[in-house]
């Protein structure tokens, strides 16, 4: 086995072992190559002809350097998530760069959201050789969202690496939902009128006592900007709880800036991704 170097990706690895059938020597590595790897191979003779590599009738194979190897692994698709700038788009990984002239079918890719299909506009490369599914409509913070791909027919509109080895068909991917949550509403009642309950479009975390977020709040009344006592989360909303009683017909707003200096403080959905600030 010391006689074969191979090297993958500009890195030498380790070779499990050898074995030859006829005219075929097939090499078994410990770890799997991935899709655009490249891979060289390298046969030294040595002075042992008895781990010399021969024919049938004794001959021995001469020494050969860094021989280039086709790599026929098809990519495996890796993860799929939604961010927050761009809340219509979905951006998937494989193990290897993607062909970036395939001409892509929407009807080969199939997207539910919360358990409905929903129209593609358009699926194209990006900068970093992912593909970028885009939607007709934005996804919201923790919706769920799921992904499947149908190999085609039809080569040219297949998912291919830049040795054109084809992705195979893949079911029920789930896409990371990185979007944050964001503001949705705000109200007071009669009932407890010195307390605003402020609603976002997911679910609040609760904060620990020892966090106090009045700093990271604004408060204004009829436009003056007035103090905060206490600000909590209860049951997924954010409850504030003011020094003075409001009265009908004042305009109340709010204010929030996230804190960058002490992330532990921001608010987070369960997933803990962070609001964002609003005004």
């Amino acid at each position: 086995e010391n006689t074969f170097t191979i090297i993958v990706g500009g890195q030498e690895v380790d070779i499990k072992n050898i074995t030859i059938n006829n005219n075929t020597i097939l090499i078994t590595l410990f770890n799997n190559i991935k899709s655009t790897q490249s891979i060289l191979i390298r046969y030294e003779k040595t002075i042992d002809i008895f781990k010399n590599l021969t024919d049938l009738v004794g001959n021995e194979l001469f020494s050969f350097t860094n021989q280039e190897l086709i790599n026929h692994v098809a990519p495996i698709y890796q993860s799929g998530k939604i961010i927050d700038d761009f809340p219509n788009k979905i951006f998937i990984d494989f193990d290897g760069a993607i062909l970036s002239t395939t001409q892509f079918n929407t009807n080969d890719f199939s997207i539910s959201v919360e358990g409905i299909t929903v129209d593609i506009s358009s699926i194209g490369i990006n900068n970093e050789k992912n593909i970028e599914i885009t939607l007709k409509n934005n996804i919201e913070t923790n919706q769920t969202v799921i992904l499947s791909y149908t190999k085609s027919n039809i080569s040219s509109n297949n998912i291919v690496d830049e040795n054109n080895n084809s992705v195979d068909t893949f079911n029920d991917k789930i896409i990371e939902n990185l979007l944050a949550p964001i503001f949705d509403n705000g109200f007071v009642t009669n009932e407890v009128n010195n307390i605003i309950t402020i609603n976002f479009n997911a679910n609040i975390k609760d904060i620990a006592e020892e966090f106090d977020l009045t700093t990271d709040f604004t408060l204004y009344i009829n436009n003056q900007g007035k103090s905060i006592k206490e600000i909590s989360v209860q049951n997924g909303y954010v409850i504030i709880t003011t020094y003075e009683y409001f009265s009908s017909m004042q305009s109340i707003s709010i204010t929030y800036l996230k804190n960058n200096s002490a992330t532990e403080k921001n608010l987070t959905n369960d997933q803990n991704i962070i609001v964002k600030s609003f005004s």
